[in-house]
């Protein structure tokens, strides 16, 4: 699958970047949403990451959500994964904004946390196999339906159910 991994290139990026490459995918990485817009344009990627306000763009600059609508608009069928780390929009309002958002998350993130929600995410996004409408979280890894651990010590919450001690880090589509 096609990847457009868009924020600024530092040590974490470059592991999730390489991390991505390592399960197969085909993975581009914009540091501006300048190019990020192009990338949209001419790689068609399947999986949009962003960081939802991209250093490099300065206060007052473009967002992530401008590269995100750019994308839908590009590939209906692409789905997308906001980072964050900013409570803004922490109760939902990008989920009504974005038809492709399928979660925001926490910005950094652990690299292993990203590559199992990439996992989850994409074989959602085949046209053979619908979107479920409400996945499970673990306290652990967040995604109980691929995570192992949650059936073994019960840690799963339904979604909109806050995570005891994360915070708004992680938003499903309800």
């Amino acid at each position: 699958m096609k990847i457009l991994l868009v924020d600024e290139d530092t040590c974490e990026t470059q592991a999730s970047l390489a991390a991505l490459r390592a399960e197969g995918h085909q993975v581009h990485h914009a540091v501006t949403v300048g190019h990020a817009i192009l990338a949209v344009r001419t790689a068609h990627p399947d999986l949009v990451i962003s960081t939802l306000f991209p250093e490099g763009e300065g206060a007052g600059g473009d967002s992530g959500l401008t590269v995100a609508m750019a994308a839908q608009i590009h590939n209906p069928d692409l789905a997308l994964i906001l980072l964050s780390d900013s409570a803004i929009f922490a109760h939902g309002e990008l989920f009504s904004m974005l038809s492709s958002l399928r979660c925001v998350l926490s910005h950094p993130i652990q690299v292993a946390d990203l590559v199992e929600i990439v996992r989850y995410v994409l074989p959602v996004r085949s046209r053979s196999t619908p979107a479920p409408a409400r996945p499970d979280f673990c306290g652990a890894c967040l995604l109980a339906s691929v995570c192992g651990r949650a059936s073994k010590n019960g840690s799963a919450v339904q979604v909109g159910t806050a995570v005891s001690g994360r915070g708004p880090d992680l938003l499903a589509r309800p």
